[in-house]
């Protein structure tokens, strides 16, 4: 399906990462953000994310507090920093639970398929209408893992 768009920039405020919380960073959500920026990648779209901190801290707001404005928002850049980094991980995190599953499943066909072609289970299957499986493959292409890059 061709997109409309080859390339996006997504902001992404810190609340995002907040899920339920009123504080810090849901891992749950922010995986469930990774899934969708993957999504979106797996259509062809190059795909920049810009993020927040607020869900940590507003420079702004430090600076309102009487700490140096300059200092505040070294403070809010951390923040930002963190966040970053979960959601990184998690777009890292999401290609590796991928490659685990491929994995897993090639190696229970591969389980299956000698098991049914050989003594004593070439006795159940045959009867019973057990066949061969197929290898989960996938292209080259398809197969290359999103890059994330600072």
């Amino acid at each position: 399906m061709p997109t409309k768009y080859k390339r996006v920039l997504l902001k992404m405020s810190g609340e995002a990462l907040l899920g339920d919380r009123t504080f810090g960073i849901d891992p749950a959500y922010v995986r469930y953000l990774a899934e969708e920026v993957r999504s979106v990648h797996e259509l062809g779209v190059e795909t920049a994310i810009v993020i927040g901190g607020g869900n940590f801290l507003r420079g702004a707001a430090v600076a309102e507090q009487g700490i140096e404005e300059a200092t505040a928002h070294y403070m809010g850049m951390l923040a930002m920093v963190i966040n970053a980094l979960a959601l990184q991980s998690q777009l890292e995190g999401t290609e590796n639970r991928i490659a685990v599953s491929r994995q897993v499943y090639n190696d229970t066909v591969l389980t299956f398929n000698t098991t049914i072609q050989t003594v004593p289970g070439l006795l159940v299957a045959g009867p019973f209408g057990f066949s061969r499986k197929d290898f989960f493959e996938v292209e080259g292409e398809v197969r290359e893992a999103p890059r994330v890059a600072f």
